[in-house]
């Protein structure tokens, strides 16, 4: 039940977050590249973590999974000032001094 709740999220965040990063890329024409981008990590993680859960143990490679996800969420949701390293923000700073 955790794990259709958390890929229904994971869904509407990218459904929603998906303009701002088009327009991040700087046009309509580059969304095929994010989507495509966004499919192939899916794809290719399902199969990973397929084989982690055979090896090691459902429970915690899915434990594993939910962590990498809310901290992904947090550092995503978190102020440009707290992440200043990242590349959006580095890429606003520079846009401010241009």
């Amino acid at each position: 039940m955790l794990a259709l709740l958390l890929a229904a999220l994971e869904q509407m965040i990218v459904a929603t977050a998906l303009p701002r990063i088009v327009g991040e890329l700087h046009g309509l024409d580059k969304m095929s590249w994010a989507i495509t981008a966004y499919l192939l990590t899916s794809t290719v993680g399902l199969p990973v973590y397929g084989k982690l859960g055979d090896q090691l143990g459902r429970k915690g490679v899915f434990q594993f999974a939910i962590l990498v996800f809310v901290v992904g969420s947090a550092l995503a949701a978190a102020p440009p000032r707290w992440t200043s390293s990242s590349p959006t923000a580095r890429c606003r700073a520079s846009a401010r001094a241009a």
